[in-house]
């Protein structure tokens, strides 16, 4: 009996396909190019060098899409800061009106503290908005770090 498929065994039995035999005797290089390219890289079977270059672009996407949060939290920080310097500035200024006497310095002063207070609390319902979709962003990008290092 003739196989004629080159995983020929001495005894005139196949065994296996010809992709079997290049993985028995360690000869994956000889795989065509059509066979390499139809197959879907799993995580399993990557390089260290396809892993890396994973990590990169899992790094890239988490930067791009963290950055601009992180940019914002703290421009939202700051200006929490301002106004709540401006309420306190406001609020020493309301003393001295008042033991004046000075009634419309007391109204422009109470409506910029209540204005201020107003900015701040909007402020602070969008930095816990944004922080919260900052860590689930965060969290997915750590994920994904994690899955591909237990590679």
């Amino acid at each position: 009996m003739r196989c004629l498929r080159p995983s020929i065994v001495l005894t005139g039995r196949c065994e296996g396909g010809y992709q079997r035999f290049l993985e028995k005797n360690g000869w994956e290089d000889e795989v065509p190019e059509t066979a390499r390219a139809s197959e879907t890289p799993s995580v399993d079977r990557l390089s260290s060098k396809q892993l890396r270059k994973l990590r990169s672009e899992i790094i890239t996407r988490r930067s791009k899409t963290l950055k601009p949060m992180e940019t914002r939290l703290s421009a939202i920080e700051k200006d929490i800061e301002h106004h709540e310097a401006r309420v306190a500035d406001s609020s020493d200024a309301m003393m001295a009106a008042t033991q004046e006497n000075d009634g419309p310095r007391i109204v422009k002063l109470s409506q910029e503290i209540h204005h201020s207070q107003e900015r701040i609390e909007c402020l602070f319902g969008e930095m816990e908005t944004l922080t919260a979709a900052y860590e689930e962003g965060k969290k997915q990008f750590d994920q994904q770090l994690a899955d591909l290092e237990s590679v």
